[in-house]
C-alpha cells in the first residue's frame, strides 16, 4: 500500500487560494498526480461551500484549530 501524505480526514490549505477544508476524497490518475477533494466546515448565507479538487502536492496540513 502506498503512504499518502494527506490523509483523508485531516485539515489542509491550498497553498495558491488559502481554501482550507477537510481532505474527504482522493483521486488517483494513471499518469497525473493525485488530487484530494477538500469540504469546507465554513458556510455562506447558512449553505456549505462546494467541496474542491486540488492537486495533493499544492496542499498544505493545517495544525491549528481553528474552522476550516
Amino acid at each position: 500500500m502506498v503512504k499518502h501524505e494527506i490523509e483523508l480526514g485531516q485539515k489542509v490549505k491550498d497553498s495558491v487560494t488559502g481554501f482550507r477544508g477537510v481532505a474527504t476524497a482522493r483521486c488517483e490518475y494513471l499518469y497525473e498526480a493525485p488530487v484530494i477533494l477538500v469540504e469546507s466546515q465554513m458556510l455562506v448565507d447558512g449553505k456549505p461551500i462546494e467541496p474542491l479538487w486540488f492537486p495533493e502536492d499544492r496542499l498544505d496540513l493545517v495544525l491549528d484549530n481553528k474552522p476550516s
